[in-house]
């Protein structure tokens, strides 16, 4: 398949650019413009994949009718998969909508984005997948991700009680 992408048209050709590449991925909506390489404070290398999200026009309506405005737009960073042992962090501004009729505001969804976490799908569901082998321990899952320990341990106890509730639901029935 061809992943790389000109700057002039945007379209995925392989032979006439080799700017931007593209690999294939399930942050719907987000739109890479650079790519930095940083060194956290661990030492690590950190991939900044630097962007903007799209917002659609349904959206942008209001429970009133409205349509809002973009009332500000902070940048917000979410941890992303690890390449080849470093890490990777996405950055894009994050529009946050006032409505000027009746002044209600949301923040703009990100489909990506794990509930009650800055990080990825793709990253939770990873992590959970190592801890569900049972053969890392918390210390190495949270190597392996880069996440901190303290939310490796959060997802495995969630995940714990997910399976013991279910267990027990099946053994009375």
């Amino acid at each position: 398949m061809d992943y790389i992408r000109t700057e002039a048209d945007g379209q995925l050709t392989l032979a006439q650019s080799t700017e931007f590449l593209i690999l294939p991925s399930c942050l719907y909506g987000f739109n890479n413009t650079e790519t930095t390489v940083e060194t956290a404070k661990s030492g690590r290398l950190v991939y900044c994949h630097k962007g903007t999200l799209d917002l659609p026009e349904e959206e942008r309506i209001c429970t009133c009718g409205r349509r809002m405005h973009i009332n500000s737009h902070p940048d917000i960073y979410i941890r992303h998969l690890c390449i080849g042992g470093n890490l990777s962090v996405l950055s894009f501004p994050h529009n946050q909508l006032r409505c000027p009729e009746c002044g209600a505001t949301k923040s703009q969804y990100i489909s990506f984005k794990s509930a009650g976490h800055f990080i990825t799908d793709a990253l939770h569901q990873y992590t959970c997948d190592l801890l569900a082998r049972g053969t890392y321990t918390n210390k190495q899952v949270a190597e392996i991700t880069g996440l901190g320990e303290n939310t490796v341990m959060f997802f495995g106890s969630s995940r714990y009680s997910i399976t013991f509730i279910s267990s027990r639901t099946s053994m009375t029935k």
